[in-house]
């Protein structure tokens, strides 16, 4: 014996499915929002901040540069003495934004920052 499914019983079938791939896509779109969040945290943290510390560097070592073209025009003794003490502290400074970079190398750039 066939029985006759009522319309009311034929249609619920592709409702639920329906519901059920829509439960899952959002469950799947959620965990794609948190990779997305994940990698753009990352990229922040790490490469923009690297990036910034490459300029600082960058400005220290330009910086290191120009008074130093100053101590070679330098007259007497004395203004080649504080010249010199200038650029010492700016080395100092230097090597702390160099320690800092040091966090922000790969494996590939290694080689390159020794």
């Amino acid at each position: 014996m066939k029985k006759k499914l009522r319309i009311q019983q034929r249609l619920i079938l592709p409702i639920i499915l329906l519901g059920v791939v829509a439960f899952i896509s959002n469950i799947l779109s959620v965990f794609s929002i948190n990779n997305v969040n994940s990698n753009a945290s990352k990229i922040v943290d790490n490469y923009m901040v690297g990036s910034e510390t490459l300029q600082n560097i960058r400005h220290s070592i330009t910086k290191i540069h120009e008074i130093a073209l100053s101590h070679i025009v330098a007259a007497d003794y004395n203004t080649m003495i504080t010249i010199v003490s200038e650029i010492k502290e700016e080395e100092k400074i230097l090597e702390a934004f160099l320690k800092e970079y040091k966090n922000y190398i790969t494996e590939d750039e290694k080689e390159i920052y020794t």
